[in-house]
């Protein structure tokens, strides 16, 4: 156990000449200290000391940054050291978003100004951004599936009783609860996620059938836990609902460095891609080039020069992340590849995939789905928008 030696405390009595707050860094560093003995340390200073005000800077080298510094707390220490989302130096420091959340919900202690708490996940979020890093997605309170349910049983049990299987509601720190959907999915779900937009879903018929359709997609690699996109469209088929603005004819693709072998090496025109597509809008087909760096840009940037005389919305819609998962790799060079694409429209972010074992394909269908969800989410909330 960690207990801090006599010289300790008398070279401390010998400093402090006031009640006023002072730094003190002890020569003792400790790397493995359990919660119980954070607590027998601080109990055995402030026997000593009782009028001093203690704090505590720990890291999270055992995973135990959080349970040691509310430990502290309960000993009596008033001022807590970390960082935002844990950052630090070798396993980080301690998190400060779960440090606060923990204080005010469950200690009943006050850390921010009143209201501020429900900031907490938008502050986590910022900095993960500025860092250009994602974060850890089970991160306490503020993490993406912090609150988020899978299993048919929890979501139907969360649906009756928040306590169930949430802790605190996620709200009060800025965070909301999402049902994903898998072939583990029951109809409870599917229902859950959608029955406000859809009241068709009560039925447990087409529950079923929407279930049984993810099940199969997902066996061939699919994947819809961050694909709220795909989903509602895979939904909106069942039920009648989708209707697309546009049908997407053919693409192509062309890149100027095949031209010769002199400009496989030209960094000018390394990434430079064209591409054309043809889409049919009502009775019209409409053909579009343009150039993009790399292949995906370019298909993105012809999609929207074709669309955009019909459907200026589509300038709102913004790609911001995408990602490329090998399914079977057992398959090497001929293996099947999942594209996930990530968008913002109009304040919204969603997602949608497309798998293929032709990677600019699987980028060709996840762009298709992502044109047709903004469109018809902007057609649902104007209520204008015309379809094929």
């Amino acid at each position: 156990m960690i207990i801090p030696k006599n010289y300790f405390f008398q070279n401390i009595k010998i400093k402090l000449n006031s009640n006023a707050w002072m730094t003190l860094k002890s020569s003792v560093v400790i790397f493995h200290a359990l919660p119980h003995e954070i607590g027998a340390a601080i109990d055995r200073v402030l026997a000593h000391l009782p009028s001093i005000a203690l704090g505590i800077h720990v890291h999270n080298d055992g995973g135990l940054a959080i349970a040691n510094t509310l430990r502290a707390v309960e000993a009596g220490v008033c001022q807590v050291q970390g960082t935002i989302n844990g950052i630090g130096e070798r396993c980080g420091n301690v998190d400060l978003t779960a440090v606060i959340a923990n204080l005010e919900l469950k200690y009943g202690h006050q850390c921010l100004p009143p209201g501020k708490l429900s900031g907490l996940t938008s502050a986590a979020k910022s900095v993960w951004e500025t860092l250009a890093i994602d974060g850890p997605t089970g991160q306490p309170y503020v993490g993406p599936s912090a609150f988020a349910h899978k299993g048919g049983v929890h979501v139907s049990a969360v649906q009756r009783n928040p306590d169930t299987y949430e802790h605190v509601a996620p709200e009060t720190t800025g965070n909301s609860r999402k049902i994903l959907i898998s072939e583990l999915s029951g109809g409870s779900n599917v229902r859950a996620k959608l029955a406000n937009r859809y009241p068709e879903l009560e039925g447990k018929a087409s529950s079923q059938a929407i279930l049984e359709e993810i099940q199969d997609k997902e066996h061939a690699g699919y994947s819809f836990e961050s694909a709220d996109g795909s989903f509602d469209l895979l939904v909106r088929r069942h039920l009648g609902h989708f209707k697309p603005c546009f049908e997407p004819i053919y693409y192509r693709i062309y890149s100027p460095a095949n031209e010769s072998a002199s400009d496989q090496n030209d960094v000018s025109i390394a990434g430079a891609i064209e591409a054309s597509v043809k889409v049919r809008i009502g009775d019209q087909e409409l053909l579009c080039a343009a150039e993009g760096n790399g292949p995906v840009d370019a298909l993105n940037q012809a999609l929207r020069q074709t669309l955009s005389d019909y459907f200026p919305e589509v300038g709102d819609l913004h790609l911001t992340d995408y990602t490329v998962r090998v399914i079977n790799s057992t398959q090497e060079t001929a293996a099947k590849v999942r594209v996930q694409l990530e968008h913002s429209f109009q304040g919204e972010s969603f997602g949608t995939i497309g798998v293929n074992v032709d990677v600019i394909k699987a980028s060709w269908n996840a762009l298709i789905e992502a044109y047709h969800y903004a469109l018809m989410q902007h057609r649902d909330f104007v209520g204008e928008s015309p379809s094929l």
